[in-house]
């Protein structure tokens, strides 16, 4: 009874000047990372199972006297207020947001311990983040009743507190209910592995978009046409040189409407992605308006199809890239041609998908094969399209496309 009334002091002892309820539980992270999930504040060898450490010590005896009797003693003796219940915590940018259960006028210790784990040629190093054991004075436990001077936690009103991470480590919440007596402390730890830098913020990355506009009858390039990009956040017009080419610069990522008109041709627009490594290519053939005196498209029957447009975009995927490329098909009156059949051949080996079949809006799309991510250009050229009723004009097809990484 001697040696089971020594263990209770010293339980007792070490209980009351960290204010740990001896049957309450923690969660905590050893100085070598591995992290203790609910230990038990009074904890034989056992309760350690399954992090590497566990041993049969102490015997079968003194293990029963631990669970059966030695926590409610040592309870008895520090004789405390209850520790606050549903200490909980998060993270929410460089702020650790700690909430806890209590009484709207209630008031509340606390304390904020904070340390760093490094290696520097095989020696470990603890940086302390902020105030740490030390501010854990002694607080004059005795046999009799602990009265808790010595705490050095502040007190803060309400049931929540906000606690800055000034850097990576372990953070730990100590907070108990302030007064008069004694009172048993809530203990929540925290790993925080990294913090943003709000200070360098990341740029968006911004893309370009390109192509030409050329006649559909002629194959001519249009210069002076309109070419309009349209986006939530992002819209600009520029004209065409002479050569029919457009170039678009510092696009952000998203989706857009672009639009090719000129005098004397109708307008033509396509919905286009702008996403991270993609480089949009847009190619428009633009129909001449009719004249007066022309027939009525409604009374002419279309007997051909043709390739409208094409337009790619390259796709990167780690160390390599693919390229896609829409196929638009039309028949010779300008409406879409569902249900064509679009071959297609890529440049320099690259096999990838050579057979579509269009859909309602006479597209479809093909992709090359892996490419190693290099600045290059591949090479998509439309060999045949076939249809049940229309036969393909290739000379009024747009026909090939480079598709540029």
């Amino acid at each position: 009874e001697a040696a089971s009334e020594a263990i209770v002091n010293a339980v007792a002892f070490e209980c009351g000047r960290n204010y740990l309820q001896p049957d309450d539980r923690s969660d905590f992270l050893r100085s070598d990372r591995v992290w203790h999930s609910e230990l038990r504040h009074c904890a034989g060898h056992r309760d350690a199972e399954g992090d590497g450490g566990s041993t049969q010590c102490p015997g079968s005896r003194l293990y029963a006297f631990l669970n059966d009797e030695l926590r409610d003693r040592v309870a008895a003796r520090l004789a405390g207020n209850q520790a606050p219940s549903g200490l909980t915590s998060q993270l929410n940018g460089e702020i650790l947001e700690f909430d806890w259960d209590g009484g709207s006028n209630d008031s509340f210790h606390h304390f904020v311990e904070g340390w760093w784990r490094w290696i520097e040629d095989g020696t470990s190093h603890i940086d302390y983040l902020t105030a740490h054991s030390a501010a854990f004075a002694d607080h004059g436990w005795s046999a009799d009743q602990p009265d808790g001077s010595g705490w050095s936690g502040e007190t803060v009103d309400g049931t929540s507190l906000d606690v800055a991470v000034v850097a990576p480590g372990h953070y730990t919440l100590h907070v108990r209910k302030a007064g008069d007596g004694f009172s048993f402390a809530s203990h929540e730890t925290v790993l925080v592995e990294e913090l943003d830098d709000p200070e360098d913020p990341e740029e968006p990355e911004l893309h370009t978009v390109d192509g030409n506009v050329y006649d559909h009858e002629t194959d001519d390039p249009i210069a002076g046409a309109t070419v309009t990009l349209d986006g939530d956040d992002f819209f600009a017009s520029l004209l065409t040189d002479d050569g029919g080419e457009f170039e678009f610069v510092d696009v952000p990522e998203g989706d857009y409407k672009i639009t090719a008109s000129a005098d004397g041709y109708v307008t033509g627009s396509f919905d286009i992605e702008v996403r991270p490594d993609i480089e949009v290519t847009v190619l428009f053939r633009l129909e001449p308006e009719e004249e007066e005196g022309d027939e009525d498209n409604d009374e002419v029957a279309a007997d051909a199809l043709m390739v409208e447009a094409l337009s790619g975009t390259s796709h990167r995927s780690g160390n390599t890239w693919t390229a896609v490329v829409t196929v638009v098909v039309v028949d010779n009156l300008g409406n879409p041609v569902r249900d064509a059949l679009v071959d297609v051949e890529w440049s320099g080996g690259y096999v990838g998908t050579s057979t579509e079949v269009t859909g309602d809006d006479g597209s479809c799309a093909f992709e090359s094969g892996p490419m190693h991510n290099r600045d290059q250009t591949v090479t998509l050229t439309v060999t045949a399209v076939e249809h049940e009723h229309l036969e393909w004009d290739e000379e009024q097809s747009e026909s090939v496309i480079d598709v540029r990484r």
